[in-house]
């Protein structure tokens, strides 16, 4: 014990902290050997040593030997390519720290590279002397006698710096040694030892051929191999293994043997182990009492002036001995007797109050009961009872391992011992399918100070993240991730890399629910943590412009606005969009996916959907006078008809857009070469004005060619919100930011067009918006529309000035208004012109339309003929075609009556009233003026129709309409009127009352030869002299014995006089127009003026036949004998024709007095019945009449056809009524 004391004392101080923790330990490290597979000398390339690696890594897998007592043990190695002595120290507290194997891996090609081999393997085994068992170095380039062969294909004359340095054979000053030295030969399993006793220094180490000196260089032949050994140094004593090259250390002898380097590797491992076994068997039959006290390197120290032969320090000892046994037992592959050494040390220790022992000798139980519990699951029969007695449950391992952690934790130098109990904890807990345990292990490691390097906090929180993620426990997976990606680029560390900083960030992506995927980002419910994720892509920016990877970063900012829009406070997307318009304005952002040159990770494209916002995404028809139309052709009858319940749409295609699946099938058609458009509204959601440029519509389908377009969004001035949701209450009280655009386009090809979204170029980024990223359009993700083939295009235009302002005509092709005067006729004339540059017009067609009756509106516009305008056909490109439409100023001519009793007979209202013009004196006064008329507006349309080319042939045309306003100003008009007789028989005066209701003179032609002038706003009198109603127009109806009939004799005297009344007027500045008299209203006297009678009179007095125009002269008293003739002039007999003679005189003041007795006298029948006139029969009736006092005396002579029920159907005077002047 003493002199382990002195010893301690004699010995250099050592560095009792171990600074690297390994955080990828589990608790199977405690049953395995350690070894240091490392590679040595420059001719080695890194490939060929992990292949070398990886083949030695699966010789030792599953290794078993059997002991002297039979019994088949495991052995298990751990290879490090690196370990620092200062863990190795670490070995007596824990004996897997040992390094007890080294393994080095060689090329050789000349004595020089292989004297440095062999000096580095040898400082090796210096620096690990105190722990190492064994060791082995490979070399490759030597067969197994250990000399080269040299091809004389190599150019032997380079010197040891040229390309062929790393060639397997030797430079050519190699072959400058005396030829006179000899090589010891060895086999490849013996010891360098041996071959290298003779010699004195690598200096004097010669190269000679095994059979004879090296022949000339010149005289080589190319068949020829020379043979070259190599003197190994007098100072290697490691065992060396020789192979030619890697392929024949890996190539089996056989299919069911192992190839050399596994023998090879065997062989050592099976050295290690029974080393190991021999130390153990040592310490098993040591006494308790005489063990040495085994310490930890920073308890050396802490030793000296304590006395060692206390009894607390013999328990300890013995404890600690105990406990070492327990771990050699473990490494030998005996767990159930390592068991039972740990429990018997944990006992000892504890009594000790050996807390850092204790803690490890619980580690270490725990390590040997989680190989049991394997072996129990794992072998068919099991452990035996006895062999379980000390093995602890699941359970109880994980609380074992807390204690030995709490253990640990009361001793600052043992940090790293308990960072790696965390670990190895953490890993068991969760091999158990115990997660909480295994997060709240984890969770220590934080609370561990340790003194570590940026390069080591690191790789701690990697492995915190790797056992995070297998836990399942994403989100703190992802969170250290990032802080070992930060931690690649802290303050604290001297050489920053970005890229790792970088890759890690993008690993933690997934962890927070974050894709780089837009479309999996855009979706209704928003997954994850908004905040967090802002933050992770606002550090991937950072970091990938750190990286000089411009455009990443650009795609990074466009992803964050494209993702996170929603969660981004207003002045977060501001600086964001700033942001991205100075990085874009290096290296502008394109829409196509971008590969990470390191990972090949590919960043899907991203694109700004939310700038613009796009409210409202509507494709929009053509205008009424450019859309198609299917050319309806009359259906021929070519079979009976047949009734079917089904529908199978019009040829005008007007259905109802059919929508599935977010696909629209709009009811309209674009045209082949016309420009289409969709109506979009922009909004700026962002307080910055904003520039849209290059705005395309995105289609599918056939040929579609997009017109760009570029706008200006003005800033958005609402205030600061922080959400979208929050936003859209104050969007609709904010219209500065909102524009309203059409996006244009040119169909090329016809077939059916899919318009799936629409392009942008904005803050630098070019953007592809598809609708059905578009959550706000609900689901909208394509409109699919019908292209037509071409057809021309006419432009259209008129003599007359464009209707302004009026949203009822925007449908029309152009428009035109005119002002006409009331009976009026307008010429006007329009114009088509075909302005496309490569159709004809082979069909033309022009229908007048209105909301008129067929009859007027005939009369306005006429009766339309296309046969003149094929005569015009076809149209050429860039010719022009006219026509003349004639419009009419049609409206009422009766002006409305006024409250005047004192008038004419007749009015629009009073039309039963019967006076003469000469029956009051008062009549020869005229009305009163009635109200001023005002203009009246007829409005009306063309339609005309027309096709060529393609279209045309497909069965399709456009209809383009001509919309006009007319304006009936008011003319004449016709207040009052009445009926007179003429002079003659056959005619009949019409006398009207007219006013001018315009402001120029007017000159009114009544007849033919006369004329009148009428001032502005005057009346005047005229008597228009008519032909009566003719016979054979009212025979028919005389005919008929119905009351109706009465009715229909007014309508055809009605029109009659308007059919024959020819006034036409002309004002001052030339305006021409017609007065018509069309539903004039008839009174029953004035029928009986206007009516033509059937009756041919003849009035004889005395014998003498006389005119009725003119006056009869008679003395009073004289005796009068008054004869009247009658002749039926119709085709048929009159029936109850009664013949009246009535004496009346007219005081002109509308009263008729027919009581004369005592002024006149009638001797005979004053009223006779006819009966029966027959056809061209004439009847003669006579009476005597004595007038008794001097007067003008009138006689009503009449005759009258009584139909069978009495009453009165027709009455015929006789015209003009009869006038005697009697006279003394």
């Amino acid at each position: 014990m003493r002199a382990a004391v002195t010893a301690l004392l004699s010995a250099p101080e050592l560095d009792t902290t171990m600074n690297k923790p390994d955080f990828h330990q589990t608790l199977d490290v405690h049953r395995t050997l350690l070894v240091l597979l490392k590679p040595i000398g420059k001719q080695l390339k890194g490939s060929v040593f992990s292949r070398l690696s990886d083949q030695v890594q699966k010789a030792v897998q599953g290794l078993k030997l059997t002991d002297s007592l039979g019994r088949e043990r495991p052995v298990n190695v751990r290879l490090v390519n690196e370990y620092e002595p200062s863990q190795n120290d670490w070995g007596d507290f824990q004996t897997h720290r040992k390094l007890l194997g080294l393994l080095t891996v060689s090329h050789v090609t000349s004595q020089t590279e292989l004297n440095e081999i062999c000096r580095q393997h040898e400082s090796l085994k210096v620096k690990y002397s105190s722990t190492l068992f064994d060791s082995r170095c490979l070399i490759l380039g030597l067969n197994q006698e250990g000399h080269l062969q040299r091809s004389p294909s190599i150019n032997l004359r380079s010197t040891a710096s040229s390309p062929y340095s790393e060639s397997p054979y030797l430079s050519p000053e190699d072959l400058s040694h005396s030829s006179d030295s000899s090589v010891p030969t060895s086999t490849n399993h013996s010891s360098v030892e041996d071959s290298c006793s003779d010699a004195t220094s690598v200096a004097d180490s010669t190269l000679t051929s095994p059979a004879s000196p090296t022949p000339p260089l010149d005289d080589l032949s190319v068949a020829e191999a020379i043979p070259v050994a190599l003197t190994i140094p007098s100072n290697f004593k490691a065992r060396a293994l020789y192979y030619v090259d890697e392929e024949a250390a890996s190539r089996p002898f056989s299919a069911n043997e192992p190839c050399l380097l596994d023998c090879d590797i065997r062989e050592f491992v099976s050295s290690l182990f029974w080393v190991l076994e021999h130390k153990r068997l040592e310490r098993s039959r040591e006494k308790l009492d005489k063990v040495t006290l085994l310490l930890a390197p920073f308890e050396k120290k802490d030793i000296i002036g304590l006395d060692l032969e206390s009894r607390a320090n013999k328990r300890k000892s013995v404890g600690r001995g105990t406990k070492h046994l327990a771990d050699l037992t473990l490494q030998a592959g005996l767990p159930s007797e390592a068991s039972a050494h740990y429990s018997a040390a944990i006992d000892v220790l504890k009594s000790a109050n050996d807390w850092l022992w204790l803690g490890g000798s619980y580690e270490g139980l725990c390590a040997a009961s989680l190989a049991l519990l394997r072996q129990q699951n794992g072998i068919k029969n099991g452990a035996t009872p006895l062999e379980l007695q000390h093995c602890l449950s699941p359970d109880e391992i994980c609380k074992r391992y807390r204690e030995a952690i709490t253990h640990y934790s009361k001793y600052l130098n043992a940090a790293v011992l308990e960072t790696e109990a965390c670990f190895k904890a953490a890993r068991v807990a969760f091999l158990h399918k115990k997660k909480l345990q295994a997060s709240s292990f984890l969770q220590n490691v934080l609370l561990i100070n340790l003194n570590l390097t940026e390069e080591h906090k690191i790789d701690r929180f990697l492995a915190i993240a790797e056992l995070y993620q297998s836990l399942g426990f994403l989100r703190k997976a992802s969170f250290f991730k990032r802080l070992a990606g930060m931690r690649h680029v802290s303050a604290q560390n001297e050489d920053p890399n970005w890229s790792q900083c970088y890759q890690l960030l993008i690993q933690a992506l997934a962890g927070l629910k974050l894709s780089l995927d837009p479309k999996e980002m855009i979706t209704v419910i928003h997954k994850g943590w908004p905040v967090l994720q802002i933050q992770l892509l606002h550090e991937l920016v950072a970091a990938s412009k750190r990286m000089g990877s411009n455009q990443i970063a650009v795609r990074h900012l466009t992803f964050l606005l494209h993702a996170m829009w929603p969660h981004l406070k207003m002045q977060e997307r501001k600086d964001i969009a700033l942001q991205l318009q100075a990085a874009a304005s290096q290296e502008e952002g394109s829409p196509v996916a971008l590969v990470l040159p390191e990972t090949g990770l590919i960043l899907p494209p991203a694109n700004l959907i939310h700038l613009p916002h796009i409210s409202t995404f509507k494709p929009c028809p053509l205008i009424a006078s450019l859309r198609p139309q299917k050319i309806q052709i009359a259906k021929v009858e070519t079979g009976p008809f047949l009734f079917t319940p089904l529908k199978f749409g019009s040829l005008d295609r007007s259905k109802e857009a059919n929508s599935t699946n977010g696909q629209t099938k709009l009811d309209f058609l674009w045209v082949e070469g016309d420009v289409c458009e969709v109506q979009v509204i922009l909004e700026n959601h962002l307080p910055i004005e904003l520039k849209v440029v290059d705005v395309r519509i995105l289609t599918g389908g056939t040929v579609f060619e997009s017109s760009p377009s570029t706008l200006v969004l003005p800033p958005f001035t609402a205030p600061d919100t922080e959400s979208l949701s929050s936003l859209s209450s104050s969007l609709n009280t904010v219209e500065t930011s909102a524009l309203q655009v059409s996006l244009a386009g040119i169909p090329r090809a016809p077939g059916t067009l899919n318009i799936i979204g629409y392009s942008t170029h904005v803050l630098g980024v070019k953007s592809i918006c598809l609708l059905g990223d578009l959550n706000h359009l609900h689901g909208q993700s394509q409109f699919t529309v019908e292209v037509v083939p071409a057809m021309p295009q006419l432009q259209i235009s008129t003599t007359l000035p464009k209707i302004v302002n009026s949203s009822q005509y925007r449908d029309a092709a152009t428009s035109g208004i005119l002002s006409v005067y009331a009976g009026e006729k307008q010429e006007v004339v329009v114009t088509l012109t075909n302005i496309l540059t490569d159709l004809k017009v082979s069909m033309l067609s022009v229908q007048p339309w209105s909301k008129l009756d067929l009859a007027s509106e005939k009369e306005i516009f006429g009766t339309w003929d296309n046969k003149p305008l094929e005569i015009l056909l076809p149209i050429d490109v860039g010719k022009q075609v006219k026509f003349s439409l004639h419009i009419y100023g049609k409206a009422q001519f009766f002006a409305p009556p006024a409250d005047d009793t004192v008038s004419l007979a007749s009015t629009a209202v009073s039309s039963s009233l019967n006076m003469s013009i000469n029956s009051s004196k008062a009549s020869l006064e005229f009305p009163s003026k009635p109200e001023q008329a005002k203009p009246s507006t007829i409005e009306g349309s063309f339609r005309i129709r027309y096709s060529g080319g393609p279209g045309f042939d497909a069965g399709y045309c456009r209809s383009a309409e001509l919309a006009l306003q007319i304006i009936v100003q008011p003319s004449l008009q016709i207040v009052k009127w009445d009926v007179l007789a003429a002079e003659t028989p056959s005619e009949f005066y019409l006398v009207l009352d007219i006013i001018n209701q315009t402001q120029q003179e007017a000159e009114l032609c009544y007849a033919v030869g006369r004329t009148i002038l009428v001032e502005g706003d005057e009346f005047c009198r005229v008597p228009v002299p008519l032909p009566k109603c003719p016979l054979n127009i009212l025979s028919e109806l005389y005919a008929r014995e119905k009351e109706e009939v009465t009715a229909e004799v007014k309508a055809v005297c009605s029109k009659h006089v308007a059919d024959n009344a020819q006034l036409k007027w002309t004002l001052a500045d030339g305006r021409k127009g017609q007065l018509k008299l069309d539903g004039i209203k008839l009174s029953e006297s004035m029928l009986d003026t206007i009516k033509a009678s059937p009756l041919d009179w003849v009035l004889s007095v005395d014998g003498n036949i006389v005119r009725c125009e003119e006056e009869f002269t008679c003395k009073a008293g004289q005796p009068l004998v008054i004869s009247v003739k009658l002749t039926n002039r119709l085709s048929f007999p009159l029936e109850n024709v009664t013949l009246s003679i009535s004496i009346y005189q007219d005081y002109q003041n509308g009263t008729r007095n027919y009581r004369l007795d005592t002024r006149v006298a009638i001797a005979g029948a004053s009223t006779i019945l006819l009966g029966q006139l027959d056809e061209a029969q004439p009847v003669e009736h006579s009476c005597a009449l004595v007038f008794f006092t001097p007067g003008l005396f009138k006689a009503d002579i009449q005759c009258c056809r009584v139909g069978g029920t009495c009453s009165t159907t027709s009455t015929w005077k006789l015209s003009p009524i009869p006038q005697f002047c009697v006279v003394d």
